[in-house]
């Protein structure tokens, strides 16, 4: 029962730094997409940079919650990081292919 409680609390922590991974991936997104966007920011190299350094945090962030959910909850492994990864990019995912439906949900 205590795997299923570890489980459940990697998924939930997973989600909710998806859902806080929208504005960092969403400004990958404008830097990829229209980086002209970008160049009414100063210019392409300084909106990289800070892109950079909030990913860099993020990665941070998600490493230290995900090894503390795995060592408290004596789960791990490949599947465990794998869950992680592709349960953080749900709201991510569901946030850039839904945009207007996300912002009536923030409001």
């Amino acid at each position: 029962m205590r795997r299923v409680g570890a489980w459940s609390a990697a998924v939930l922590l997973n989600l909710g730094l998806g859902y806080c991974a929208v504005f960092p991936m969403a400004l990958v997104a404008v830097a990829v997409v229209a980086p002209e966007e970008a160049d009414e920011m100063g210019g392409l190299a300084p909106y990289l940079i800070f892109v950079s350094l909030l990913l860099l945090l993020f990665a941070a962030v998600f490493w230290v919650v995900n090894h503390l959910v795995a060592a408290v909850g004596r789960i791990g492994g490949r599947a465990f990081w794998w869950t992680a990864v592709a349960v953080l990019l749900v709201p991510t995912l569901f946030a850039m292919l839904r945009w207007d439906l996300w912002r009536e949900i923030a409001l």
